[in-house]
């Protein structure tokens, strides 16, 4: 399941935000992302320890050849697009046009190629391999209960995009979602840095000091939640949902920082999930939990394996 959702959310986000110009590198950009995660993203004892910036990092090493792809695939698709713009060929009111051309208020300058790269992986990245996981992660969970399956399925057969209230008629599948980014956050911690000294709860916050938030201790805190590691979708269901904690939970972050994706993600999510399973019937194929492994996102141990098979009650 990784795999495959990992393949369907990058084809979502090439379509939407970049007109299909990333189209067909999905498994390529899979494979760069997975050596990327597995080896450039692990704590080194040098950052900790406060070393210079040119000390080498061992996972920055291994890491390079996944950085370099990414480089020259997104590099191309900047220069290809600038190009096509500055031929006067019409370009797509994508985010790369938008960012293209976007210019500081005041008429002043745009961001340089280099800056628009930089955002442009930053979209890729973190717009497709969160939504991934957290969908692999709602599979999961729904194959193990199978009353809240039978709930979502039904909503799933009703499911069509072209109401306009289609986010409202189905809230089991939202809430399903959303309680499975309380108990496996995309991004289990996230770090801030003090712009100024403060005091948290009687402890003295030096400025500079990075501080770490993490969602999934926060989450799942006995203070906070009832039953906090159970899978319970009904906390979020409308007539819910206003008792749930602003701060308490936290899967986008929260404040000025705000994931600027969170609602382009969450309609993804019901919309993939709909149409998942209103035409497959999804159930595990071991009991064994899967383990949860901190690495940038929120991944499995090993792969989640499920087995799809075709409804006999689909459309």
């Amino acid at each position: 399941m990784d795999s495959e959702l990992s393949g369907l959310t990058f084809d979502i986000l090439s379509a939407t935000m970049f007109s299909d110009d990333l189209g067909g590198q999905a498994a390529d950009f899979e494979r760069a992302l997975n050596s990327f995660l597995s080896a450039g993203a692990r704590i080194d004892p040098l950052d900790v320890m406060g070393a210079p910036d040119w000390a080498p990092r061992l996972g920055r090493i291994a890491s390079h050849r996944s950085a370099v792809f990414f480089e020259k695939r997104v590099t191309a698709l900047v220069a290809a697009r600038r190009a096509q713009m500055e031929a006067g060929r019409p370009a797509p009111p994508d985010l790369l046009t938008a960012l293209l051309t976007a210019r500081d208020e005041g008429g002043g300058r745009g961001l340089s190629d280099t800056e628009v790269a930089a955002n442009i992986l930053t979209f890729i990245l973190a717009g497709h391999e969160t939504t991934a996981r957290a969908l692999g992660w709602t599979l999961h969970l729904l194959s193990r209960q199978p009353e809240v399956m039978a709930r979502v399925q039904a909503e799933a057969d009703g499911f069509d995009i072209d109401q306009p209230d289609w986010a409202d008629r189905m809230p089991w599948i939202r809430a399903a979602f959303e309680e499975t980014m309380r108990l496996f956050p995309p991004a289990p911690t996230m770090a801030r840095k003090a712009l100024e000294a403060d005091v948290i709860g009687g402890q003295a916050i030096g400025a500079g000091t990075t501080v770490v938030i993490s969602p999934w201790v926060l989450q799942r805190h006995r203070l906070l939640w009832d039953d906090p590691d159970a899978f319970r979708p009904e906390r979020f269901l409308p007539e819910n949902r206003r008792a749930v904690d602003r701060y308490a939970y936290i899967p986008f972050s929260a404040g000025p920082r705000v994931c600027i994706g969170a609602s382009f993600a969450v309609q993804e999510a019901m919309i993939a999930l709909a149409v998942i399973l209103r035409e497959a019937q999804v159930e595990p194929i071991s009991r064994i939990e899967p383990r949860p492994v901190h690495q940038v996102t929120l991944r499995a141990h090993r792969p989640i394996a499920l087995r799809l098979r075709k409804r006999q009650t689909a459309a």
